[in-house]
């Protein structure tokens, strides 16, 4: 199913780690319209950087949706985004992840996520905010400390 003009919501749903464990992580009804927002956001995104860089570019989604069961799999957090379909995990190739950290910051002013996080050097956590909630607007690092994740404030 096509939700952009880049973006379907398969991207969203794909998981190695779903498929290795037969877990379906299919978008539940309830959530369809929190992952049209987010793919809604990356293509404004990706039509930025576009004009920006004066060049198509792709922005590759590693990490979309994640049922419970598939963010329990991966030990990601308990309140994770990408449960309810907020978040997603980018990297849009030939394009650095700290120039993409920072180019969200810059191209993506007038639509500000809840949380970009620049996830240890290796790619950009993009989180929206719950609908009627307000943004964030937090630029954070994360990185690995005594085995634990911790963020900093960019």
């Amino acid at each position: 199913m096509k939700l952009t003009d880049n973006f379907s919501l398969s991207e969203f749903e794909a998981s190695d780690t779903a498929a290795r464990l037969g877990i379906d992580n299919s978008v539940p009804k309830e959530l369809m319209q929190n992952v049209v927002d987010l793919a809604t956001w990356l293509q404004m995104l990706r039509n930025r950087l576009t004009k920006h860089l004066g060049k198509p570019v792709s922005i590759i989604v590693s990490s979309g949706y994640r049922c419970p069961k598939l963010n329990k799999a991966i030990g990601g957090s308990a309140t994770s985004s990408h449960m309810s379909a907020l978040a997603a995990d980018i990297k849009v190739p030939g394009v650095s992840v700290d120039s993409l950290f920072e180019l969200i910051r810059e191209l993506m002013w007038d639509m500000p996520a809840d949380q970009v996080i620049h996830e240890f050097g290796r790619w950009v956590h993009v989180g929206l905010a719950k609908a009627k909630s307000r943004p964030r607007n937090q630029f954070l690092y994360a990185r690995k400390q005594s085995g634990k994740t911790v963020y900093e404030l960019a």
